[in-house]
This record gives C-alpha cells, structure tokens and sequence, in this order.
C-alpha cells in the first residue's frame, strides 16, 4: 500500500498577496516540510500492509526484494513420484506489476528413492505436453537452462491457469519430469501484496544505495588477553551461559583507526549455535555489542543474542550468518554483513520457507545491495 502525499499550494512568491494572513504561508512551508521528512526518513508498516518477506503454498514457494524483484520456485514432492519420474525445479523471476516473467529456468532435481529403485537414467530429450507447447521438444541437461520464448508465455499461461504438468520422453512415455502441481496461484497473488510492501517500506534505501558500496578487509590480529584488550563480561545467554573468566574462544579483527571486531563463538549444543560480535571503540578497554540490521523486523542483536552459524571472513570484509530451520541445511534465513570502514551494512538477504533439498544458492533473495569487495577496488 502507497501513501500519497499531501498536495499544497506553493508558498514561494514575490510578494505576498493583499490581505493573505501570513499563518497561510506557514501552513504552507509546515506542509512542505512534512513532506520531506516523511519521504527522508523510514515509515512503519501501515495497517493491513504485508509484512512478510516470502511465502510457501502447497509446491511453490517465493518472496521479493526491496526493488520489487520476485521469485517463484516450484517443484515437485518426493512423495508424489512415481518410478520412472524425477521432479523438475522451476524458477520464474518476474518484476512487480509486470505481466510477464523475465526469465524462466527449469532443473531437474536429484534422483528420488522411486528413481533410483526403478533404475531409471534418461537424459532425454523430453517433449513438453501442455497446451500452447505445441510439441515443443526440449533436450534436459543436468543443469539448469533458461526456457525459449515461445515456450515460456504458454508454459507461465499454463500454470497460471492448470495443476498438471509433464515432460515425457516421447519413445518411453513412462519416463517422465513431473513439475510442481499445487500452490501456484496463491504464491503469484500474494506475490503482488509482498511486491508493493517491500517496495514502500525500502523507498528511503534505493535513494540512499546509489552507486557502488565499497567493503574493506579487516585482518585478523594476535590474541591478547592480559591488558587493557580483554573479553567483556558476557550478558547472560543460554547457548554461552558455560563460558567464565577469560577462556573465550575469542577472535580480533582490525576495522582499521585502531577499531576492532571481536568474534565470540559459543557452545556447540545445537545445530543453530551462535556467535557474538563486540566493537571496541578506539581508547575503550572493553568492548560494546554490535548490532546488524535487517531487511525486516529491525536489528540482530549480534552481541546479546548472538547470529546463529556465523562467522567474519576477514578476507572479504563481510559476516554470514544462517539460520536453518528443519533438520537439514535447505531451509531457514541467511544474512551477509559487509564493512565499509564505518559501519556494518546488510548485503543480502535470504530465505526458504520450504524444506526440500535446496541449498543456500537456490533460496530467494529478499534484499540484496550491490558492493564491491576489497580485491576489486
């Protein structure tokens, strides 16, 4: 949802009219200024804004980014493969309020449990059979490849509009890719709603991230841990509450003007461990918690409660963090943090609220700011 702004008269004149009240001409500087901070500064979430950044329905899942780029994936259920199938990973990527896709890539995934008892290994080709394909034949590589253009509109108009989708192989018709069948037109509507909001709600970003972002190396430095260079007393945490004294599995990194990065990694107890991160100040004996910020729901508090699985890759300037949030590692949200030499800045944004077997490469991008690192300065 847009807020529009407030229209005024312009106050700006030769003269002032006979008779005006000058209270009018404050009404209307009042106004202007409102206007400017209002577009300077960040807005909350309206009521009834959507604030989600992704979305799962039932096969697909998707989300967009702050300059309204969306993503839908899709793909089929092992559970729903029969022997002699494999699933077929789709990923469309459309711009918001666009009526078309701007690409579409299909891949097929790893071999199911009923493929490899079935002993199928069909490379293809695989005729596409939905209307509007036309007999359209296509050879399936074991990688992923951009669908043509007179396949991909009947391919997306199908979807949009049916369940059911299969690429057979034309001599074998038992040998088969089957594609994502449920979920997909509640993904692409609620794609709409998520489009706008991160649209309005990142307006103050894109005028604010024009041009590159340069990030900095900070190397690593010798571990001191008598003198004025000691590790803080740590707030109370529960995955840290073991650590005493000065037996820390510390780490210190040189942001450069005699500032400092100090990596706390903490227990192993369980499979989202997290790490804490201290800035000392220049001339400070201890070190204060850093705080990182999010593409939604404000900041990580990166020295209190910690960012799980992460680590500073002083080489590149830049935290990861992920958190996983089934069993495995193909679900959950993952963060990157660069240094600028004056602060630490989200770089990227990612999630997958699917657990399916795809890895971090393949989540969705739900913020992203363009940087170059310190080798290409």
């Amino acid at each position: 949802m847009h807020n529009t702004p407030l229209l005024y008269r312009p106050f700006f004149r030769s003269a002032r009219p006979a008779g005006r009240p000058r209270m009018c001409q404050l009404a209307g500087l009042f106004s202007v200024l409102f206007f400017f901070i209002f577009n300077a500064v960040p807005t909350a979430a309206q009521p009834g804004e959507d604030e989600r950044l992704s979305i799962r329905s039932g096969d697909w899942v998707g989300g967009c980014n702050a300059v309204g780029r969306c993503t839908m994936i899709g793909w089929a259920r092992d559970d729903a493969m029969a022997p002699g199938e494999r699933p077929m990973l789709v990923r469309i990527e459309m711009l918001h309020g666009a009526d078309w896709p701007t690409r579409i890539s299909i891949r097929p995934q790893p071999e199911t449990r009923a493929m490899l008892i079935s002993r199928i290994d069909v490379p293809g080709p695989y005729r596409l059979n939905f209307p509007g394909a036309d007999g359209e034949v296509l050879t399936i590589e074991e990688r992923a490849m951009d669908l043509p253009e007179p396949v991909a509109r009947p391919f997306f108009t199908h979807l949009s509009v049916a369940h059911r989708m299969i690429a057979a192989v034309p001599d074998a018709p038992s040998q088969r890719m089957r594609f994502a069948e449920q979920g997909f037109a509640e993904v692409l509507v609620a794609l709409r709603s998520i489009g706008a909001a991160q649209l309005r709600r990142h307006r103050h970003h894109r005028r604010e991230q024009r041009g590159l972002l340069e990030i900095r190396r900070a190397p690593e430095m010798p571990l001191e841990m008598t003198g004025r260079v000691r590790p803080p007393p740590l707030p109370f945490n529960p995955a840290c509450s073991w650590l005493t004294g000065v037996d820390y599995s510390l780490r210190r990194f040189a942001l450069g003007d005699d500032r400092e990065l100090w990596q706390l990694r903490c227990a192993q107890r369980h499979r989202n461990p997290v790490t804490l991160f201290y800035i000392r100040e220049p001339g400070a004996e201890q070190a204060t918690p850093l705080v990182l910020p999010l593409a939604d729901r404000g900041d990580v508090q990166a020295g209190t409660s910690g960012v799980p699985n992460a680590n500073f890759e002083f080489d590149f300037g830049v935290i990861r963090g992920v958190h996983f949030d089934g069993p495995g590692e193909d679900c959950g949200e993952a963060w990157t943090w660069g240094w600028t030499g004056q602060s630490f800045v989200l770089l990227e944004q990612q999630a997958m609220p699917r657990c399916g077997g795809l890895t971090q490469p393949d989540w969705i991008s739900v913020y992203s700011r363009a940087a170059v690192g310190p080798d290409s300065r």
